[in-house]
């Protein structure tokens, strides 16, 4: 893995990022990805994403996200989580058709699911149902509550 480092004007730097990124997308890179993107294909035939919800056991959380994606699809919903296995499994199990639906902080560590969603709902108050939803693990749930009680929305 490749470690190296940016420096400079932010926007000058994000400004020159995002123009290799487009000449990489749709350049030359991407047929040397090929291989790696099969190579992928390969493991998701051969290891399906799975598990078995039995009718009286409790429910596990990957029946949990991916019936709430199932009830939710249609409306084009806004997904946030904090980090954690659920965010892993929402990733898995709930498949977003837009770009900017997904919030998450990725590895970084930060509790942002819940403020993420007052962003999200903040941004787009007309968003009515499904609201943006905000995936927790338990440990979170105090903490969910104390940024509540600071989320105050006309």
């Amino acid at each position: 893995m490749w470690t190296f480092l940016l420096s400079g004007d932010c926007k000058r730097v994000l400004i020159e990022l995002n123009n290799i990124l487009r000449a990489t997308v749709n350049g030359n890179q991407k047929e040397q990805r090929k291989p790696w993107w099969d190579q992928l294909a390969a493991w998701q035939q051969e290891h399906p994403l799975a598990y078995t919800q039995e009718p009286e056991a409790q429910i596990k959380p990957q029946y949990l996200i991916d019936r709430l994606y199932e009830l939710t699809a249609d409306r084009d919903p806004i997904v946030s989580t904090d980090v954690g296995q659920h965010q892993m499994w929402a990733a898995q199990y709930f498949k977003l058709k837009n770009p900017r639906t997904w919030l998450t902080p990725g590895a970084w560590g930060t509790m942002g699911g819940f403020p993420a969603a007052m962003g999200a709902h903040a941004a787009f108050p007309d968003l009515v149902f499904p609201p943006p939803w905000v995936l927790k693990r338990r440990s979170l749930i105090g903490w969910c509550c104390v940024l509540q009680g600071m989320a105050v929305f006309k």
